[in-house]
């Protein structure tokens, strides 16, 4: 290692530790004083071999305990009719997006931008609210958790499509992506028939092990399905939340196991992540920025807003239904990972990737904010 390349790795640990200490204080979303903190430090620091493998890692770690966080528990209680009705929703949001972006003139990879929806955010603001256990909160755990497999899934096609067009080969592209579908399910069926017969070994794992099987078990999926992801050319971030998925469908009572993979992630890893994003981040600040990044603001809580006004129907009250269209429309993580893909793939160009950040960071500090304000005055212990 580099000795510059050490000096960049104790700064980043050192933010690491006390940005969460400075961000309780003053109130905005961790990862949104990580992203700022990498911003600010980024001209003194070497992003050398093995930051960069730490913020990969960090990301994937990111990606999977997403996949752990949907609760199949509740969608099976939902049953059928409750999860057709998330996933209409849902799709509504990509529906209304895609026309806005027609009729607004923007390219149809805005679609993503403003249609995204993710879990992290919507369980953090329901946690600090107390809405978690409530009928409000549940919904919405079920509406993010299908909104945020529905943009990974459009993310890889879409990513696909920028590379083969509507040829013959998008469509072999679509069929070999299947494959890693078909791969979770037989992971699935062999792990869920193993916790059938041997019912007192894995609830000695999930318990407690000195071993850590659990952890070895849930890193070796992870590590599994993004080595099947990169073989098959694959976004590596569909391959870790499918793991995670995989592994919350089959370890129902995973709360002792979630905890160390929060650990361990939130721990270190992906703060790197977060702050490595803020410290490749090149704004190029201009009255059309603002204007662009302004515009995207407005859109994404309207395009959310409008379907969310729909879960009144299921007896929801109008004031909640609302402030869940404020928090659906701060999907940070993934608004930083389609805004990676963007510039990867050469949809959009530097400037728009810079807004794109930014609209992950003021979604991120506003958005939730208001949800909170909104929520507030029916705290209900979690």
């Amino acid at each position: 290692m580099a000795e510059l390349e050490a000096t960049s790795l104790l700064i980043i640990s050192g933010g690491a530790f006390l940005i969460p200490l400075i961000a309780g204080r003053i109130g905005i979303p961790v990862a949104v004083a990580e992203i700022i903190f990498g911003l600010l430090i980024s001209r003194w620091i070497k992003v050398g071999e093995l930051i960069e493998f730490l913020s990969i890692l960090g990301f994937a770690l990111l990606m999977f305990i997403a996949g752990m966080e949907i609760d199949f528990k509740r969608v099976e209680e939902e049953g059928k009719e409750g999860l057709l009705f998330s996933t209409l929703i849902c799709s509504m949001f990509f529906i209304l997006s895609y026309v806005l972006c027609r009729y607004l003139f923007l390219d149809v990879f805005y679609t993503l931008v403003l249609g995204a929806t993710s879990t992290g955010m919507v369980i953090a603001a329901l946690r600090e609210t107390g809405k978690t256990r409530t009928e409000l909160g549940q919904t919405l755990i079920l509406m993010s958790s299908i909104g945020e497999i529905m943009t990974l899934v459009l993310m890889t096609a879409f990513s696909i499509y920028e590379k083969t067009s509507l040829s013959v080969e998008f469509f072999v592209e679509i069929g070999t992506l299947s494959v890693i579908f078909v791969v979770a399910y037989l992971v699935l069926f062999l792990l869920k028939s193993a916790v059938w017969w041997y019912p007192k070994q894995f609830s000695k794992i999930i318990a407690g092990d000195p071993s850590e099987v659990g952890v070895r078990i849930g890193l070796a999926l992870m590590f599994a399905f993004i080595a099947i992801s990169v073989k098959l050319k694959v976004e590596m971030i569909l391959g870790a939340f499918i793991a995670g998925a995989i592994f919350s469908f089959v370890f129902r009572e995973k709360g002792p196991l979630e905890e160390k993979f929060s650990s361990i992630g939130y721990g270190f890893f992906i703060p790197v992540f977060f702050i490595n994003v803020g410290i490749s981040f090149e704004p190029v600040f201009s009255v059309e920025l603002l204007k662009f990044l302004s515009k995207l603001l407005v859109l994404v809580l309207l395009v959310k807003l409008i379907p969310s006004l729909l879960l009144s129907s299921k007896g929801i009250t109008i004031r909640e239904s609302f402030s869940s269209g404020f928090i659906l429309s701060a999907p940070l993580t993934l608004l930083i990972a389609i805004a990676s893909l963007g510039t990867e793939i050469g949809a959009i160009t530097q400037e728009e990737s810079s807004a794109i950040v930014l609209l992950a960071m003021a979604s991120g500090l506003l958005y939730p904010t208001v949800f909170k304000l909104l929520e507030s005055g029916e705290n209900v212990t979690a």
